[in-house]
């Protein structure tokens, strides 16, 4: 069946001015919360900071597909306000055994309030962000808020390409690169839809400048964008306050982002909330401890569930040392690095980490064992070796290489001398070679075992290839 008997392309006012936008950066690595649901169905993942949506990684942990997502607010007359700059916020997570975030964010002047729940759909890829908004009787009518996604799909915000679409009657917004789809929509449906380029034509120039929005573009090809909506208020009236849902769903190809988002906003968010604790509740979070904490088990309750949370769901074992950009903001698509990738040491510290286990992990020693070595410390073969460079290991003696000879080629050996914290200057630049590899994962076994005081870690033998035999 053809995608487009679906839904319908909406024109407005057409192509979107000012592509390609500006250059494309990340977020802060200064990140409040990290969230994803139990289930491994879901496989997604979310970070939040300065009360806003940030980096939603799909579909596996190591591939950033979304910027952020915040909210603007306006009375359309005399003020226009960014949640992430303008706002006062407080956090927490809404159950002491569930990665779910709850945000609140006020008018510095009291006038009104945002109480945003972040969760995942238990079962699909979408994110799902429930908005109650609260204020002064007499401004409340007037307040307008508007959803402003900045994708960067496939992992980069250059080349993004968006659409303004009509299913069954409802507006949404469809951006695309490659083979990844990412779809937005709201509960009680956008009243305006728009697609432009960041710094020319996006929206929160749009609403900044006017107090609304006067730009309706119907699609944006080939840039950095932003897409944005105005939420239709008066379909979302509830005892006295406005509450709507805002679903973001990433899957290959548009029908299955379109067909992910629609059906999670197809169910109230309370039953996909409570679906989503009862889901944590499986993590079995070792209670003997709580009876020893000063505060009753809370800081050990999430700091078990983030440990969790930043193992992959496709790779069993896999665990990224934290899901961030470092310096983000500076950082555009030609050099993302981080730390949302499998680095060898910060794996083995994680896995090691869980309370309870008489060893390392299993489903690590197998990813240790067969990925590390026989591919590339990146679930989808970026990473550290695009960074350049080794992860260091406070217990790794370096390698270091002898001036290139007349063939320009350097012979690597193992010296005596131990680093903290960097890598041998002399290694080269933009590689990591099967001999780094073997000794990185040698000397993190040696640290697990004597981390664990000599129990049984089996130690990996390697053939003339270099291979796990």
């Amino acid at each position: 069946m053809n995608d487009q008997h679906l839904y319908r392309w909406l024109e407005q006012q057409g192509e979107a001015f000012g592509a390609p936008g500006l250059e494309p950066r990340w977020t802060s690595s200064v990140k409040d919360a990290i969230g994803t649901a139990y289930s491994a169905s879901s496989r997604v993942w979310f970070t939040c900071s300065h009360g806003i949506l940030n980096e939603i990684y799909h579909p596996t942990i190591d591939s950033a597909q979304v910027r952020d997502m915040e909210f603007l607010v306006t009375d359309g007359e005399t003020f226009a306000h960014e949640e992430k700059r303008d706002l006062l916020t407080t956090f927490e997570y809404f159950h002491p055994e569930a990665l779910g975030v709850r945000y609140v964010n006020r008018d510095p002047d009291g006038r009104y309030g945002l109480t945003k729940e972040i969760i995942c759909d238990p079962h699909h890829s979408v994110v799902l962000t429930n908005v109650r908004l609260e204020g002064h009787p007499e401004l409340l009518p007037r307040l307008r808020v508007y959803a402003l996604l900045a994708p960067h799909l496939d992992g980069g915000g250059a080349g993004n390409t968006a659409r303004a679409v009509d299913i069954a009657g409802h507006k949404m917004l469809l951006g695309w690169k490659n083979r990844w789809s990412l779809a937005m929509g709201s509960s009680c449906g956008f009243a305006r839809v728009s697609c432009g380029f960041v710094g020319a034509s996006d929206g929160w120039r749009d609403v900044m400048e006017h107090f609304g929005m006067e730009w309706e573009f119907g699609s944006a090809t080939g840039g950095n964008l932003a897409l944005i909506g105005q939420i239709n208020l008066e379909a979302a009236r509830e005892d006295g306050a406005r509450e709507f849902t805002v679903a973001i769903g990433i899957g290959e190809g548009h029908h299955t982002a379109l067909q992910k988002t629609v059906s999670a906003m197809a169910m109230p968010f309370e039953q996909n909330r409570e679906r989503f604790i009862e889901q944590w509740r499986r993590a079995a979070n070792p209670e003997w401890l709580a009876a020893k904490a000063g505060d009753g088990g809370k800081l050990m309750r999430a700091s078990h569930n983030v440990l969790l949370a930043h193992e992959d769901k496709t790779y069993s074992g896999a665990f990224v040392a934290s899901m961030s950009i470092p310096w983000g903001q500076v950082h555009g698509d030609d050099d993302l690095g981080g730390y949302h990738l499998v680095w060898t040491r910060d794996m083995v510290q994680t896995a090691t980490a869980r309370p309870g286990l008489p060893c390392l992990h299993p489903a690590a020693q197998r990813w240790l064992c067969t990925e590390l070595l026989g591919r590339r410390p990146s679930l989808l073969g970026r990473g550290a070796i695009r960074r350049g460079g080794v992860s260091a290991h406070p217990r790794l003696a370096p390698l270091e290489g002898r001036q290139p000879g007349r063939d320009g080629r350097r012979s690597i050996r193992r010296t005596r001398r131990g680093i903290s914290g960097a890598p041998c200057a002399h290694y080269p630049s933009g590689t990591l070679g099967r001999e780094c590899r073997i000794f990185t994962l040698h000397a993190c076994y040696g640290d697990c075992r004597a981390h664990l005081r000599g129990r049984d870690c089996p130690r990996p033998r390697f053939n003339r290839a270099g291979r796990v035999s």
